[in-house]
């Protein structure tokens, strides 16, 4: 992907998931689900974070599932995304895994984003 974006921040990506990986407390779903949403961002498929796939804004009351054919997230009551994964998937998308990693709690929710995440950079 890099050969056809032509961005520094591989260079910024690439650097975090090296680090992501020397470290040991570093959990690799974790490191994946990171590389994972900013890979998406630098291809130019930034996964919205604000808005649903029909625009409107996502509710922490409400359930989420993840719509491959629309490349975002789509309101179902049988949802595995809800409040706390969409938090966390803002942090991921913005912080490093130094940071993310002191983060307490995210056992029960990092394999739900790191699905979320795969299936979104998937092209």
């Amino acid at each position: 992907a890099s050969d056809q974006v032509d961005d520094a921040g591989w260079f910024d990506v690439l650097l975090e998931v090296y680090r992501g990986l020397d470290s040991q407390g570093v959990p690799l779903q974790l490191t994946q689900a990171w590389f994972y949403l900013h890979y998406a961002d630098l291809t130019g498929y930034e996964l919205s974070l604000e808005r649903d796939v029909a625009g409107g804004k996502l509710s922490p009351e409400r359930r989420y599932m993840y719509d491959v054919s629309e490349r975002g997230l789509r309101p179902s009551e049988q949802g595995d995304i809800g409040a706390d994964h969409i938090k966390f998937l803002r942090l991921v998308a913005t912080k490093s895994l130094d940071r993310l990693v002191q983060i307490g709690g995210i056992d029960e929710i990092l394999p739900d984003c790191w699905l979320l995440t795969r299936q979104h950079a998937s092209i």
